[in-house]
């Protein structure tokens, strides 16, 4: 494997690091936009609890669409350990000895 293949591998596993802290961080717009307007207009225990179960939903969300983003930012590494190109230094001590 080349190492220019090899480093833009360990770009793509930190850009799918930054997608899964994007994607878990980040909330959806416009989820729960009609729970939170009838919670503000009728303000009691119900609707704040609808809105609440709402906000849980597109959690749980969010961490079904990081899920295979993460599997991949997790297994990916061990496979790139294992395909490390070899170093130039390891090279010359070979010929060396």
């Amino acid at each position: 494997m080349s190492r220019n293949l090899y480093r833009a591998a360990w770009v793509l596993e930190v850009a799918i690091v930054m997608i899964v802290a994007l994607i878990v961080a980040l909330p959806i717009q416009d989820y729960e936009r009609r729970e939170f307007g009838e919670w503000y207009r009728h303000p009691s225990r119900e609707t704040l609890q609808k809105l609440q179960e709402k906000r849980q939903e597109e959690f749980r969300l969010r961490c079904i669409t990081a899920a295979p983003f993460a599997a991949a930012a997790v297994i990916l590494p061990f496979f790139l350990r294992r395909i490390k190109p070899s170093s130039d230094h390891s090279v010359v001590r070979r010929l060396v000895q």
